[in-house]
């Protein structure tokens, strides 16, 4: 297999994640970059804490450790896990898919982070959609029965006007 450059490599992955983070032996993290508007959510410096479990929310903290102590266990191997990013506003969290994986030689850990904010707006959108033609399949239904009992009542011809349809 070919080797790529350090600056190759780096490249290719700010492509595809959106945060990109060092995390030293200590849990600090020595390295971080965003390629992406999640810039304006975050201080630049807050990403250079000293503890890095400060930047998650507090429901994923102990699935965020769980995750960089099993790649740390299993040098160059990823894991992945779904978690929240705090952001300078205390009310609002960044849903993230992030992997880890650790380097055998330095003991650092990289933490690649997509946003899924995105992927999140496409589920909700997808929600509403569903619960639009559940409603729409309820009043059809509800329709179709009237009209049956209506025929089932009456042996003659009739009109009927409906303004529904």
């Amino acid at each position: 297999m070919s080797s790529f450059s350090y600056s190759t490599l780096s490249s290719m992955l700010s492509a595809v994640a959106d945060i990109q983070m060092t995390v030293d032996e200590h849990g600090g993290v020595v390295g971080a970059e965003m390629t992406t508007d999640l810039s304006q959510l975050f201080e630049a410096d807050k990403l250079f804490a000293d503890d890095w479990r400060d930047l998650i929310a507090d429901r994923d903290k102990k699935t965020a450790h769980a995750a960089l102590e099993a790649a740390r266990l299993a040098p160059g191997e990823t894991q992945r896990v779904d978690l929240n990013l705090r952001t300078e506003s205390k009310d609002q969290v960044i849903p993230v898919s992030c992997w880890f994986c650790s380097d055998e030689v330095t003991s650092a850990t990289k933490v690649l982070c997509r946003d899924l904010r995105s992927d999140a707006s496409i589920r909700q959108q997808l929600i509403n959609a569903q619960r639009a033609l559940e409603q729409d399949y309820w009043s059809n239904r509800r329709l179709e029965a009237r009209y049956r009992r209506m025929l089932d009542m009456i042996s003659d011809g009739f009109l009927v006007i409906d303004d529904l349809g």
